[in-house]
């Protein structure tokens, strides 16, 4: 037990805890769990602003926890200052305050500096589509000394872009979930009569911001079906009568009201339905997986990077049609159900078992190796070997079939004991990868080329940077390229700029990092980041949209995923290059030009469609420049003038030189007058 000493004398750590309200809900129960964890040498003081501590009995009976109201005070300085007196009196060793109704608290604390924690869940209906400004601004200035954690990515990528709040100070901590007790409440000791139906089970106060009348109309579609539990009271709840009676739903509807024995009815229900129009990680979500429930939700917050991935097609847009087409799908189909629940009972314990073998910010990582390939079967079996040999290998290995016509099939069939295969027709690269992570279980996302290389230590580099603090939303590492099977000895790091890097953020392991600013801009400059070496957190796939296969058919389309990708921070790099990129030497001038072409049209899209590009547009208008004369050498050394003169376009007007005029000159004439002064020009070429 860590002890502070005061004046010689060890006392005990002393937490405060102030609350908006001390109603039960999902801040009350993580403390509950936080408190049973810490163990019984720790003095709690909980204060709830308008006095209610519904909640307490969520808490362990034998902690040391004093239950306060909160000082009363008449206005906005009055409050401050009594707050800040209480404070001081109270002499916290930490003050860990609880969503945006108890930032005074935190305002008060400015008058003492106190160790601060604040604990962000979410936002109520009144910040559902817009952030208030003065809210905002508020969070910017109150919380930049304090630590700010929050349960979701979602929630994470607001406070790091809109809130400004620095890496250093940012915690994501999902959600956990302690395991299933047996039940203590028998369903059919509530005299509820319930039909011998699907039971869909539906949890949380009846307010605005849950919208449980979208769940009453997307039911409506099952009328007959299934029968509706309803898990909860508020304000809403004359309103969800009149709709049931509207809808004559009355009849298969159950109103259980709230009860602090929810936990034991969802797990005797089949599905959970959530209608939100905002959440973070909701707690029920959590508990019907830990019951092996399948859930129809909208897709709110993190709700569909939790589930597990054969959930996701019945986590829809946020409207009723589409709310009650899954119910009924799910309701319909016991088999689908069963296999969904297991699914995600897996996917709680592996991700947010509290008392698991494994929580998703600490231990052993869960990753999806992706290999698109397309009429690679010549390298595909080399690729494979050197995924399957790794010290720590991944913990599946899925290849996407693009529709090759070449023996791929042959390949494969030899690793199927190994790895997961799926076939499409063909539609490029970003098409199979998206697929891939579809199919993906793990929670980290590796995509790998299928004539690539990599030596047998680097996921195992990776893995270490994915348990480094701070956590990195993604991972890449240096390579080497391959020509005719033999590696290269420069690696690419090697021709990065003088102060690309800066400081190197956070040093780990190895010579490796942790770069904790986004390289969006320095990725325009010099890009370091290829494919092969990247390994993608599932939160930041889903956040990013995936591959845009928009561009399935450009060159170095992975560009645009990679750039969406590098507007985030934290990212890992691994600083040895133990990845090898093939070169084909056969096409390599083609290739350089479709590459080079790709990334103008991608430059070219970001700056309308990236919102971190607003800042840094000069720079990209400068790279557009930079390769569309990259371009127009290589189409002119290839006399391909028609290219020549599209990209003239692209440069008219810069400072750049006498040789591209010239080009772009002859390109314009007639074959018998530009052709003798081209030959010309090459037999004088030295």
């Amino acid at each position: 037990m860590r002890k502070h000493a005061q004046r010689g004398i060890s006392r005990r750590i002393k937490i405060l805890h102030v609350f908006p309200n001390f109603r039960v809900g999902g801040s009350q129960m993580r403390l509950a769990m936080l408190v049973g964890a810490l163990g019984t040498d720790i003095e709690h003081t909980v204060v709830s602003i308008d006095g209610d501590h519904a909640a307490r009995t969520l808490l362990p009976a034998n902690a040391d926890i004093t239950y306060v109201k909160a000082p009363t005070a008449g206005n906005f300085v009055s409050r401050i200052w009594s707050y800040s007196r209480y404070l001081r009196n109270a002499a916290p060793d930490i003050l860990i305050t609880y969503n945006w109704g108890a930032m005074e608290w935190a305002m008060a604390n400015a008058f003492n500096r106190l160790p601060h924690i604040h604990m962000e869940d979410g936002f109520g209906p009144e910040e559902i589509h817009r952030q208030i400004p003065r809210r905002v601004w508020a969070r910017r200035i109150l919380l930049r000394h304090s630590t700010l954690v929050v349960p979701s990515a979602t929630l994470g990528d607001i406070a790091s872009r809109i809130w400004k709040i620095k890496t250093e100070r940012l915690k994501h901590i999902p959600n956990g979930i302690a395991p299933n007790a047996p039940c203590k409440t028998a369903i059919a000791e509530l005299g509820l009569n319930l039909p011998d139906l699907p039971r869909i089970v539906w949890v949380g106060a009846l307010r605005p911001e849950k919208n449980p009348l979208r769940l009453l109309r997307a039911f409506s579609q099952l009328r007959g079906e299934a029968v509706l539990l309803i898990l909860g009271s508020g304000p809403k709840l004359p309103d969800v009568i009149a709709e049931a009676e509207r809808l004559s739903l009355l009849p298969c509807i159950r109103l259980l009201g709230h009860r602090i024995d929810a936990r034991d009815i969802v797990m005797q229900c089949d599905i959970l339905a959530l209608s939100s129009d905002t959440e973070q990680m909701p707690f029920a979500i959590l508990e019907a997986m830990a019951a092996g429930l399948a859930v129809a939700s909208v897709d709110v917050g993190d709700v569909r990077q939790m589930v597990a991935a054969e959930n996701r097609p019945f986590i829809v847009p946020p409207c009723e049609n589409a709310l009650g087409a899954a119910l009924r799908e799910l309701s319909a189909d016991p088999a689908l159900r069963a296999r969904i629940g297991r699914a995600n009972r897996l996917r709680l314990r592996e991700r947010y078992d509290a008392k698991g073998r494994r929580m998703s910010n600490s231990g052993r990582r869960r990753i999806s190796a992706i290999m698109p390939t397309f009429n690679r079967a010549d390298f595909l079996e080399e690729a494979l070997d050197c995924i399957l040999s790794q010290t720590e290998p991944p913990n599946e290995v899925i290849v996407v079939d693009d529709g090759s016509t070449d023996h791929t099939d042959a390949i494969l069939d030899k690793f199927s004991a190994h790895v997961r295969c799926a076939r499409i027709n063909n539609s490029g690269a970003p098409v199979a990868r998206n697929t891939g992570a579809y199919l993906a279980t793990g929670d980290w996302l590796w995509f790998c080329d299928s004539d690539d290389l990599w030596r047998p230590d680097y996921l195992a580099r990776v893995r270490g940077l994915l348990n480094a603090d701070p956590e990195p939303r993604f991972v890449f590492g240096n390579f080497r390229l391959v020509r005719g099977g033999i590696w290269g000895t420069r690696a690419k790091f090697d021709d990065v700029p003088a102060g690309y890097w800066g400081d190197r953020g956070v040093p780990k392991a190895h010579g490796d990092w942790i770069a904790t600013s986004p390289l969006y801009e320095k990725l325009l400059e010099f890009q370091p980041v290829f494919h092969s070496t990247l390994v993608v957190s599932r939160t930041l796939f889903d956040t990013a949209g995936g591959y845009n296969p928009r561009f399935a058919r450009t060159g170095s389309e992975d560009f645009e995923f990679i750039l969406r990708c590098a507007s985030h921070a934290p990212a890992g790099v691994v600083a040895d290059a133990l990845v090898g990129i093939r070169r084909h030497e056969s096409n390599f001038s083609a290739d350089q030009l479709r590459n080079l072409l790709g990334e103008i049209e991608i430059l070219q899209y970001a700056k309308i469609h990236h919102s971190a590009a607003a800042s840094v547009l000069p720079a990209i208008d400068r790279q557009i420049t930079q390769r569309s004369l990259q371009s127009l050498a290589l189409a002119f050394s290839t006399e391909n003038y028609p290219l020549v003169n599209s990209l003239a376009s692209s440069v008219k007007g810069s400072s750049i030189g006498v040789k591209p005029h010239i080009k772009m000159l002859l390109a314009t004439m007639p074959p018998i007058l530009r052709d003798p002064i081209v030959n010309l020009a090459r037999q004088r070429r030295p």
